[in-house]
């Protein structure tokens, strides 16, 4: 199995546990991984709610389009969920895309939606002197293999929920549909009897005619 190499910023620590790709034991050259990333962040601090704030070293600006860096979207993590052990070590999180970031720092919300204080976390806590407590975002705590295999329990309660949903949209459609027929045949069967009424009248006005002219 290969290993990124460890690169230090001076701004921030990333230290990769797994690269994209790496060979597996018994498995094919080419087998994806998930993309585990370690980063070190240097405080939080509480907003509201299931959201607290993440600090980390100045990421700066993108050199071409001059827009601030997101961590996020810079080191792909975007759309994964993580802890953060200088809180807690079971806590899961994700990445608040809606919400405030900057070059310095992003926001982050519970992975479940669930208000930080159920989970009796402070993200205000303080050493006992008074200092902030850092710690690592960690987007693998458990090693690469139990994250792809949770990434693909993930993926399959997915499927397994689009699956129950077209099932219940065809059920849906098929009343609909046995609905609208209904509704057609009783509209041609309409059409039907006013085309027989109308042969009738056109029948008895041409009798009328016919009977005028032998008079």
């Amino acid at each position: 199995m290969t290993r990124s190499s460890v690169l230090v910023f001076s701004f921030l620590l990333v230290a990769p546990c797994a690269s994209m790709k790496m060979k597996a034991a018994a498995g094919p050259d080419d087998l994806k991984m998930p993309n585990c990333m370690r980063l070190a962040y240097n405080q939080l601090s509480t907003n509201y709610g299931s959201s607290c704030y993440i600090y980390h070293s100045f990421l700066g600006y993108h050199p071409e389009t001059g827009e601030q860096n997101n961590g996020p979207e810079m080191y792909g993590f975007g759309e994964e969920t993580f802890i953060l052990d200088g809180v807690s070590d079971e806590l899961l999180w994700k990445s608040a895309h809606e919400k405030s970031s900057w070059p310095s720092g992003f926001m982050i919300e519970t992975a479940d939606g669930s208000d930080v204080s159920d989970h009796g976390i402070d993200c205000n806590k303080r050493s006992s002197t008074g200092n902030v407590i850092p710690g690592f975002l960690d987007t693998c705590p458990h090693g690469p293999i139990w994250k792809a295999e949770s990434n693909y329990n993930k993926t399959l309660e997915s499927l397994k929920e689009m699956k129950h949903q077209i099932k219940n949209d065809k059920k849906v459609l098929k009343i609909v549909a046995k609905e609208e027929y209904k509704h057609a045949k009783e509209i041609k069967k309409d059409v039907k009897d006013n085309m027989d009424e109308g042969k009738r009248l056109k029948k008895f006005a041409k009798d009328a005619k016919d009977s005028k002219k032998k008079k």
